[in-house]
């Protein structure tokens, strides 16, 4: 597995201090942004991104652990989607891939509070535990857990529109005359999930959008609402920059 995969980028975790393994390129783009924002730029502390292309962390993680102990010899993170409600057979939590942002939202709502992580997520879960790697975790998504915080609801709008002009346009008419700041999340989750293929220019779309606010920031340009790291972001990027005990 790793002969076919680790390719020069991601060997450049031998030489880092952090290690940061992602799903995926959406979280590939915007965590060095995101760690911007914290004030923890990932250069400095010498954190390296892994983005392993789907769910196989284990590979990667495991060459991490020091053989007959429970250490690693890196500070890492695994940052990764819950992955809730999406087993077929559990028909009361499954929610349909087919759905769209326009869906009714109560059964979506319940099933995504009913839902419990997946057999997939339970087992790295085990793993990180065993090789004391930080398992950092979204609640369904990346985008959803973008889309809880309040903050970013404009943000992730107008990288949206931006991808999606016309449709973007009638996702915002109908997300602002939402009245539940969850339901806005779920109609944000549901148009970026229906457009899994472009979801990457929609990441893109939004890292110009924070790139932006950091220039301010360095400016002395301070915004009043500004973008929100979702919480499980903000504990993978410190568990990679604090001293290592």
């Amino acid at each position: 597995y790793l002969e076919r995969f680790l390719d020069v980028t991601k060997s450049q975790m031998f030489f880092a201090k952090g290690i940061l393994f992602v799903e995926g390129i959406c979280e590939a783009i915007l965590l060095p942004e995101m760690a911007k924002l914290l004030e923890r730029p990932l250069d400095r502390y010498a954190v390296e991104i892994v983005n392993v292309g789907g769910i196989s962390f284990r590979p990667f993680a495991k060459i991490l652990a020091l053989p007959d102990t429970n250490q690693c010899f890196a500070k890492a993170a695994i940052i990764t989607d819950d992955d809730r409600c999406t087993d077929k057979n559990h028909e009361n939590t499954y929610i349909d891939k087919n759905l769209d942002f326009d869906a009714c939202l109560d059964s979506i709502y319940q099933k995504l509070v009913n839902g419990h992580p997946s057999e997939r997520f339970n087992k790295i879960k085990e793993f990180c535990e065993q090789v004391n790697i930080e398992l950092c975790h979204a609640k369904q998504t990346l985008e959803y857990e973008l889309a809880l915080e309040p903050n970013n609801i404009p943000y992730l709008l107008d990288a949206i529109q931006c991808v999606f002009p016309e449709v973007g346009k009638k996702l915002r008419n109908l997300v602002e005359t939402e009245e539940k700041h969850v339901y806005k999340a779920l109609r944000i989750w549901l148009f970026i999930r229906a457009r899994d293929k472009r979801k990457g220019e929609i990441a893109q779309s939004l890292c110009r959008l924070l790139q932006k606010e950091i220039e301010d920031k360095e400016k002395g340009i301070e915004k009043g609402n500004g973008f929100e790291v979702p919480s499980y972001i903000k504990k993978a990027i410190y568990a990679v920059t604090e001293p290592k005990e």
